[in-house]
């Protein structure tokens, strides 16, 4: 087994727990409830995106590609036109990544929503006395759903991200 291929299970492991956490959040308090559900999502969120880095490296490793330069299906994609390769894996990734209705996309989008809840640039003069972040109070609609959501959300993420690796993994067994 590649270091690829544990760190992706390794990102995929976390993510996991991230996710029973978040469906033991009932349990506490309503203050820790909020924080624990934005927490949770972000950081299952942040090791799925762990995941498909560590994927990327798994096929890059694969196809005796430098891992460390793919950190992108495009790189991927990219690596193989000088070796007139094809690596239809990495089209599937990057279809994934450009398609706007595909699942990869929705979970990349609600990523950027947690990354971005209630905070905003301050300023754009680069002065080493200005904060590079400002707090606000978000009481939109952008706002992170509830818990009971997120983790079903976020569940189906890593089951399609399951699936996907072990798409991979077996047309790369092949190969």
């Amino acid at each position: 087994m590649s270091i690829y291929t544990q760190r992706t299970q390794q990102k995929l492991f976390y993510c996991q727990l991230q996710l029973q956490i978040l469906q033991k959040i009932a349990t506490y308090d309503e203050l820790q409830q909020v924080a624990l559900t934005y927490s949770c999502a972000e950081a299952a969120l942040f090791h799925l995106q762990g995941a498909w880095r560590a994927l990327l490296g798994e096929i890059a490793q694969a196809y005796r590609l430098d891992p460390h330069i793919a950190t992108q299906a495009a790189d991927l994609v990219e690596l193989g036109v000088p070796r007139e390769q094809v690596i239809p894996e990495a089209l599937h990734l990057q279809s994934l990544t450009e398609d706007t209705f595909s699942w990869w996309r929705a979970c990349q989008r609600r990523y950027e929503q947690a990354l971005g809840l209630g905070l905003e640039q301050a300023s754009t003069q680069n002065t080493p006395t200005a904060p590079l972040l400002l707090a606000t109070d978000k009481q939109t609609s952008d706002a992170l759903p509830l818990a009971a959501d997120l983790h079903q959300e976020i569940s189906t993420y890593l089951q399609a991200f399951k699936q996907l690796s072990e798409n991979i993994r077996t047309g790369l067994s092949e190969y």
